[in-house]
């Protein structure tokens, strides 16, 4: 069992751009692949009112971008924001999403990224408010930032957890 532990570093402490909802790390990611760069991403949302800046380009549901020190994954500073959007998919009756309609998004629960195989295509999954969603898209930059070709609905309702599993990434006929 697991009865004790050591503090490797400092917590990732939440931006001031975002408001109290800012939780759901996703693993740690090397981008570019063999750059021996690494990040760490962690869902939010901006603050009522945000003004947009270099880190944050737009209000709304965010996938908030940490870079690491080193590959310790000791320490961490904030690289802005990968993704952010303000738009979900889904009519809210009675606690669930059911027609494809914009509803205002607010926050990203349980983000998830992975590289779509060898493709050079990303995936990203979110929970935004009522609606689990996915992007298929490119990363680019430095800091890296994501921009979405296509995205959908995984799933409706209040089941936050997008996450899909272990596997760092699709193989062949494999699926997360």
């Amino acid at each position: 069992g697991l009865y004790e532990w050591d503090q490797r570093g400092p917590t990732i402490p939440m931006p001031k751009r975002i408001n109290a909802g800012f939780r759901d790390p996703v693993r740690a990611f090397e981008y570019p692949a063999g750059s021996d760069q690494w990040y760490v991403g962690v869902g939010g949302g901006n603050k009522p009112g945000c003004e947009t800046s270099d880190l944050a380009p737009s209000c709304g549901a965010q996938f908030c971008l940490f870079k690491a020190k080193d590959n310790t994954l000791a320490n961490f500073t904030d690289a802005g924001a990968l993704y952010t959007t303000n738009e979900t998919f889904g009519v809210v009756d009675q606690n669930i999403a059911w027609q494809p309609a914009n509803t205002s998004a607010n926050m990203m629960e349980c983000p998830d990224l992975f590289p779509l195989g060898d493709s050079g295509k990303w995936v990203l999954i979110g929970s935004l408010y009522k609606t689990n969603q996915w992007w298929v898209g490119t990363l680019s930059g430095d800091p890296p930032r994501f921009t979405p070709d296509n995205v959908g609905i995984v799933d409706f309702g209040n089941g936050y957890a997008a996450k899909t599993g272990t596997t760092w990434e699709q193989k062949g006929t494999e699926r997360r």
